[in-house]
């Protein structure tokens, strides 16, 4: 069976967007990559959901839901309900789930810097890696297996 993987329907990283690309001339005669435009959106749509995902672990998070809660309370406190209850709680818990999550992986995360930075031997560039996209790690350990 084929590997299928994401990584090779991606095989552009930040550092080479437009390698997958083939380039047409412009009027003044320079070289354009096609497909410039929908890769610059997709790029975009993709650090704009990353910056989501990090402000939902933010503390200010479950501010705003409890704002949000206060207000719907206020407003219209016979629309609230068991409706309105769980549409908070579900809020709340999917930013405690989330943030949680942040936790137990940042924690790995600095244990490992620490000793790729304590060994002389490892590659800097590892050290940064969780600051990529999903898709450019995901590029990253299928290029590694190769």
């Amino acid at each position: 069976m084929p590997d299928i993987s994401r990584s090779r329907l991606l095989p552009f990283t930040r550092r080479e967007p437009f390698a997958a690309l083939a380039a047409v001339a412009s009027d003044e005669g320079t070289l354009i990559p096609r497909g410039a435009l929908s890769l610059m959106i997709i790029t975009s749509i993709r650090h704009f959901l990353t910056r989501i995902g990090e402000l939902a672990t933010h503390p200010a998070a479950f501010a705003i839901v409890l704002i949000y809660a206060l207000t719907w309370l206020i407003v219209s406190p016979a629309t609230f309900g068991w409706n309105g209850a769980a549409t908070v709680a579900t809020l709340f818990m999917t930013f405690f789930i989330t943030r949680t999550e942040l936790r137990d992986t940042q924690a790995p995360h600095a244990k490992i810097d620490e000793l790729l930075r304590a060994n002389g031997t490892a590659r800097s560039e590892l050290t940064h890696l969780d600051e990529d996209d999903v898709e450019e790690i995901e590029a990253h350990r299928h290029r590694q297996r190769q």
